[in-house]
């Protein structure tokens, strides 16, 4: 086993998959994204494919190659505690499987790693024109986070967007995070929908990391929501350029 840590893109495209398709968008009737029903669970599960390669100088000064391939599984409950606010937990599992050859040597390792955050959301104004939502997040390896989100709806599109603090409690400064997605509801079964947000580190030298995803979500059953979703995501950090795919349910 490798004392390599995951590159944090690895989780990242899982996580944006998992809280994409818990918008519930699928609805036919867009109004029914804010509906909340006291008491009510709702699973969201979901499985990632990331493959990616880096080149490097190897210690005889030859050209290096490493190739990985990184699987997340995540499943993500949420419970409705009233008509405003709810609760959720996400837990999202990886393994990666990486083959580096350089020096004359061809080495497989691989890795493991898990992470996860619970979160409370609050609507401020239930069934308004624009749903205000508060939310407040506690994230592993430790991380703290706010978040302020708000919905505009021009049926058949949904537009979504979110502006929001997190402090890692590990390491210095703050990230500034903000996000906007686009639903289209094209008929009773089908949505389609992009997904842009980014990171803008706060006293600290790190650079900014963005996100596009695009998804298209199909509804098995409309009056439980359930359905399913496939999405693909790009990731942008520094010269870091990725591309994930993922698939999900929920219900």
């Amino acid at each position: 086993m490798s004392n390599r840590s995951f590159p944090c893109f690895v989780f990242l495209i899982l996580v944006v998959t998992l809280l994409g398709s818990n918008s519930k968008a699928q609805a036919s009737d867009p109004i029914r994204i804010a509906v909340q029903e006291p008491g009510k669970f709702s699973v969201n599960l979901g499985l990632a494919f990331i493959p990616f390669g880096d080149r490097f100088i190897a210690s005889d000064n030859s050209l290096g190659t490493q190739q990985n391939y990184a699987i997340n599984f995540g499943v993500s409950v949420s419970y409705v505690l009233d008509g405003q606010a709810s609760v959720s937990g996400t837990i999202i599992g990886a393994f990666q499987l990486t083959r580096t050859i350089a020096a004359g040597q061809d080495v497989i390792s691989t890795l493991i790693n898990a992470t996860g955050n619970v979160n409370f959301l609050y609507h401020l104004e239930l069934n308004g024109l624009y749903d205000p939502t508060l939310s407040f997040s506690l994230g592993f390896p430790w991380i703290l986070g706010t978040r302020l989100s708000a919905r505009f709806i021009r049926d058949p599109i949904v537009i979504r967007g979110s502006l929001g603090i997190s402090k890692p409690l590990i390491s210095q400064g703050l990230l500034l995070v903000a996000g906007t997605s686009i639903i289209f509801i094209a008929n009773e079964r089908i949505t389609l929908s992009s997904q842009v947000s980014t990171e803008i580190p706060i006293g600290t030298l790190t650079l900014p990391t963005s996100s596009l995803t695009f998804r298209v979500g199909y509804t098995l059953n409309s009056d439980t929501l359930e359905e399913w979703g496939l999405s693909i995501t790009l990731f942008i950090g520094g010269n870091i350029t990725r591309i994930g795919f993922s698939f999900d349910w929920n219900r």
